[in-house]
């Protein structure tokens, strides 16, 4: 059974946001300037006698070292600097208390050949683990630069390196949305939507999402499908809902595959389909959502576009009350507590009910009397 959609911050955000505090910014620089080859190398006593390195097991290090070879051996400047990318890279890949300076110097390599994207990039790793240097590189770059406006609009939406200031999220997204560039203005429309850093106005967020959606940004296709769906912001519209919901699921996206199917399932706004909402029940399903897993379970419990099989219903409800689904968890108490589809087991029922129950299901708490 399909919920109505809460509307949140963008996972094209949030997912990219690993809830570091703003206490972050109190993270203390070496004292004796770290990023100098030659503290790592005093504190190590990383050289030998034949002049080479004798670091082990610190990756970080190495990638000092490097820096410090590349500089004294101009011959050999580009294969010092590509070993000393590889060292930094795994640094930061092991989570080490160096991993936020290893960010900021692969960003400095990779500004220095003239990778900004990828410079930005881990600028913006290096700045959400709190490294001032960092964050004073992505502010420092021309105020046309998109991606940079973008990474740090994400960073004040969420607090993440810096105290969180949603109102300066919205400046930012706007300066790079202005560029065209969809996840701001993907971004954008959800801080619209939802009145964060800025008044609600569902109108201006259909505008937003709409240029995204243009792009080709599934995020946007989801969210201004349910707009339309929904009457949210515009003339509530079923069949535009259905085609931007086809667009968004073509990309993968499980939600619009959830959504779709259910809208062929009931036949609303497109005509009925069983089959094709099992089709797309399945594909989101198989991407771990837990809704489409329910509702696919219900589909083979009955048999609605499917040959009925009970057993692959209690695999599904399953699948969906281990994410904690309440429905699932009643249903799947059914089937436990009546043999459908599984060995009769009226114990496994009653814990299936308590869980659904304890999230104010009012079924399973009538079933637990």
């Amino acid at each position: 059974m399909k919920k109505n959609l809460n509307l949140l911050i963008s996972s094209t955000f949030l997912t990219a946001i690993f809830g570091i505090s703003p206490s972050a910014w109190s993270m203390e620089l070496p004292v004796d300037n770290e990023n100098d080859p030659k503290h790592r190398i005093r504190q190590s006593g990383i050289l030998n006698v034949s002049g080479t390195s004798s670091f082990q097991n610190d990756s970080y290090g190495e990638g000092l070292y490097c820096l410090e070879q590349a500089d004294k051996d101009l011959s050999q400047r580009n294969g010092f600097l590509d070993k000393a990318e590889s060292h930094f890279k795994r640094s930061y890949e092991m989570g080490t208390e160096d991993a936020p300076h290893a960010a900021y110097k692969l960003g400095e390599l990779y500004h220095e050949k003239q990778c900004l994207r990828k410079s930005i990039r881990y600028m913006t790793k290096a700045a959400k683990k709190g490294h001032l240097e960092a964050f004073r590189f992505l502010e420092s770059l021309d105020s046309n630069n998109d991606f940079a406006q973008y990474k740090l609009g994400v960073m004040y939406a969420n607090g993440t390196g810096v105290l969180k200031d949603e109102k300066k999220a919205v400046e930012l997204f706007t300066l790079a949305a202005d560029q065209d560039y969809a996840n701001a203005q993907f971004d954008l429309g959800v801080m619209y939507n939802n009145g964060y850093g800025v008044i609600k106005d569902e109108k201006k967020a259909v505008e937003l999402y709409t240029l995204a959606a243009d792009q080709g940004h599934s995020n946007a296709q989801f969210y201004l499908g349910w707009m339309h769906e929904n009457g949210s912001g515009v003339t509530k519209d079923e069949k535009k809902a259905v085609e931007l919901y086809t667009l968004a699921a073509g990309q993968g996206h499980s939600n619009a595959q959830f959504d779709l199917g259910w809208l062929y399932a009931n036949g609303t706004g497109v005509l009925k389909d069983e089959k094709k909402a099992v089709e797309l029940y399945t594909l989101a399903a198989n991407q771990g959502h837990s809704n489409a897993q329910f509702d696919l379970g219900v589909v083979y419990n009955n048999g609605y576009g499917v040959i009925k099989d009970e057993k692959k219903a209690v695999e599904l409800f399953t699948l969906s009350a281990n994410q904690g689904h309440a429905d699932a968890q009643f249903d799947l108490g059914v089937m436990y507590n009546n043999g459908y589809g599984v060995i009769k087991d009226e114990k496994k029922a009653v814990e299936l009910y308590t869980l659904a129950a304890d999230q104010g299901h009012s079924n399973a708490q009538f079933y637990l009397g």
